[in-house]
């Protein structure tokens, strides 16, 4: 076997090595984002039906969603999402902690599957594409409809949409002027 005079003139193992550093850079891993709504085929449509009535609900559709982006974030697979895990998604976010606050309901310190669809499922973008979808309205979608929509609007995950309101209750706020009391007619 014979090197090019160049390459001889180093031991094979620091060529090697100098041309391993030299195509590293090229080697640019990209990064992903969870698998597209586009591609879920018929199969798996039929798996994201939980109750396996052949129509997919809105909560079924937001608890796929859910699992398919749980995956980047727990870190530790117990099905939940913890706050450590939630701040290690996005560190230098400011509004991270509150984010993480609000959408853990029950405040055990961990967003359940259940907390993680129920926002899923109310976030408007989401049941608007739903309903968009759902072309014969009967507030499920069928492998038909799913097919012939635009399922990529679907794709909505905890970090992807603002972060939600806490709802707080109302606080009384001052009486309504009281109107004069009638004066009687003489």
């Amino acid at each position: 076997m014979s090197f090019p005079a160049p390459l001889l003139r180093f031991p094979l193992s620091l060529t090697g090595l100098i041309l391993v550093v030299g195509l590293l850079p090229a080697c640019k891993t990209l990064e992903t984002d969870a698998v597209p709504m586009s591609s879920i085929d018929q199969a798996t449509f039929a798996l994201i039906d939980l109750d396996q009535d052949s129509k997919v609900s809105l909560e079924e559709m937001a608890k796929h969603m859910h699992q398919e982006g749980i995956s980047e974030f727990d870190l530790d697979n117990d099905r939940q999402i913890s706050a450590a895990e939630w701040t290690a998604a996005k560190p230098s976010d400011p509004a991270t902690a509150e984010h993480f606050k609000i959408l853990d309901i029950n405040q055990d310190g961990k967003i359940a599957e259940d907390e993680a669809v129920l926002y899923i499922s109310d976030q408007l973008s989401f049941r608007e594409a739903f309903k968009k979808m759902d072309l014969n309205g009967d507030r499920h979608l069928h492998w038909e409809e799913y097919a012939k929509g635009k399922p990529e609007t679907l794709n909505i995950t905890l970090f992807s949409a603002k972060p939600p309101v806490r709802k707080t209750p109302s606080t009384p706020g001052p009486a309504p002027p009281a109107s004069p009391a009638p004066v009687p007619r003489i």
